[in-house]
């Protein structure tokens, strides 16, 4: 019978761990869902501007 309560306390446990990973993984999901909308203005702002190998900005005209 102590088996039977052990694997019973093991099976709640196990619940338990998987109910607190979903909602780790939901607040990660969350927060990465944040930091793209906050990503995505300062982007279209400042977009990354890649430099052109034709023009030398080394000379001066």
């Amino acid at each position: 019978m102590t088996e039977l309560t052990e694997l019973r306390q093991l099976r709640d446990d196990l619940a338990s761990a998987k109910t607190e990973l979903n909602k780790f993984q939901q607040q990660a999901s969350n927060t990465l869902n944040e930091e793209i909308k906050i990503a995505e203005p300062a982007e279209k702002t400042n977009p990354v501007v890649e430099s052109d190998p034709t023009i030398d900005s080394t000379s001066k005209s």
